[in-house]
């Protein structure tokens, strides 16, 4: 099999011209001044005037505070010279010994020229080696299925899969307990139908897949998630089409050896008395082998409500949540990922303006906390671009959420703006341990643009994304493939 030919480059080489902008961002133990008073120096020393300028009443001799990072770092209080103070003097926790921020450093990335704009990854998933393996759509004489694994010294393999019929797309994918691939998407049968494969890790070879077309003839059905259970099978998630109007969300447990069904459930709403088209998003299994799913429930023409499902290991549906209800709108589900004590639901809204919310709900359904878009584009008491908006959640071996998206930045005043890529952990209480935000810059007056699709992460804490990338100036598209770790 001839490797797909991808350009790899680093932070510190860049093999086509491109390279890396990456801003840390301040943990969020102790937040930098927005009032007006701040401390410096030793206790004692307080601003009142909001200009950072200390009135000091100790016998400091520091009158800028550059010393104060080795004299009271660890004080819990964020003094001049600290880009944080959690209170401690320990590594690893989002603030530094030295009272700096931890970032969510990019490793390596890569791009690969598609010929149409209907190219794109849509899913990735990333092993404890660091490769990765990505699913979407290429576009050739029609649209493909294709799967790659990659790591920093280029292609292992690439596989496509192709109905022949047409609008073939690759949406989810997950890795088992021993490397094995599972992928999830939409195959054209008499219409779209629900399509779902187990790969070989080292080559891509077909272990074996399945096509499941609904009993309402002509019309589309699609996979949109996939996930490993505790036991080594898979779980798939879609809609499926049962009757005229009518949408369910479709939830199945498949062996692991050959894809055959264990259990099958569907879930509907109550729809408007016409309509009923209720969509599925991604798909994440706890420890205990309890299943969240997050989906959209139609509800009127113009009102569509994100809801977070939860079914246990059998299939039986325990819960509904819809953690925003009220008016007209709609609200997409965007990510699940779930804790032995708790879960986490992004959603965003669809229409202009742009709204996000990402939930830390405790496995009742009682909300813990909740973080908007705001809360991922403070930096510095600066909040960078606009329209900040999640496309991936997960949990690594810490119980710390791993989460990543897309985001706005612009040129002020010149009417450019191009997409940028960010990334964040946080711990279970919502505190950051490291975030970071990311660009590509070819040196062209407008720069290419970041369409983040998929992110995922390992149980080391490590992240994957992957997206579209699209040239600032000219028509060129690529498929772009990032790795980052702290």
């Amino acid at each position: 099999m001839t490797p797909r030919s991808f350009t790899l480059f680093t932070p510190a080489v860049s093999l086509i011209g491109l390279s890396l902008l990456l801003t840390a961002c301040p943990a969020d133990d102790v937040t930098a001044d927005e009032e007006g008073t701040d401390t410096a120096g030793t206790t004692g020393d307080t601003d009142t005037t909001g200009t950072g300028t200390d009135t000091d009443t100790d016998t400091d001799t520091d009158t800028e505070g550059e010393d104060d990072v080795g004299d009271s770092c660890g004080d819990g209080i964020l003094d001049a010279g600290e880009e944080c103070d959690d209170g401690n003097t320990a590594d690893g926790d989002g603030c530094s010994a030295t009272c700096t921020i931890a970032s969510c450093g990019l490793v390596w990335s890569a791009i690969e020229s598609v010929e149409s704009s209907n190219s794109s990854g849509v899913g990735i998933a990333v092993d404890a080696a660091g490769d990765l393996y990505t699913v979407g759509q290429r576009a050739n004489n029609d649209n493909d299925i294709y799967v790659e694994r990659a790591n920093g010294g280029g292609v292992a393999w690439s596989v496509s899969f192709d109905s022949g019929n047409g609008n073939d797309a690759g949406f989810a994918i997950d890795l088992g307990p021993n490397g094995e691939v599972y992928v999830a998407g939409r195959m054209e049968a008499d219409a779209d139908a629900i399509w779902f494969a187990s790969l070989n890790p080292d080559d891509g070879s077909v272990v074996w897949e399945q096509v499941i077309d609904g009993d309402v003839a002509g019309e589309d059905d699609l996979a949109t998630g996939i996930a490993v259970t505790p036991d080594g099978d898979v779980v798939v998630v879609g809609q499926i089409r049962v009757g005229e109007g009518d949408d369910d969300v479709w939830v199945s447990k498949r062996a692991a050896g050959d894809g055959s069904e264990i259990w099958t459930s569907t879930w509907g709403g109550v729809g408007d008395g016409s309509f009923s088209t209720d969509r599925s998003d991604s798909v994440t299994v706890g420890s205990d082998g309890e299943i969240w799913v997050g989906a959209r429930e139609h509800i009127a023409f113009d009102t569509q409500d994100a809801t977070l499902l939860h079914f246990d290991a059998d299939g039986g549906l325990v819960a509904a949540f819809q953690p925003q209800l009220g008016g007209s709108h709609t609200h997409n589900p965007v990510g699940v990922a779930v804790d032995d004590s708790g879960v986490y639901f992004a959603i965003e809204k669809s229409d202009f303006p742009l709204r996000s919310w990402t939930y830390r709900l405790g496995l009742d359904g009682s909300e813990q906390w909740v973080k908007t878009e705001e809360d991922w584009a403070l930096n510095s008491e600066v909040v960078l671009g606009e329209d900040w908006s999640v496309r991936g959640l997960s949990v690594n071996g810490a119980g710390e959420l791993m989460v990543g998206g897309r985001f706005l930045n612009e040129e002020p005043g010149e009417g450019i703006e191009w997409g940028e890529a960010w990334v964040a952990r946080v711990d279970a209480s919502g505190s950051f341990l490291c975030r970071g935000h990311y660009m590509e810059d070819d040196g062209s007056v407008i720069p290419p643009s970041l369409s983040i699709a998929g992110v995922s992460g390992n149980s080391a804490g490590n992240f994957a994304m992957t997206a579209q990338l699209n040239a600032g100036q000219g028509q060129a598209t690529w498929i772009w493939t990032g790795y980052f770790a702290e």
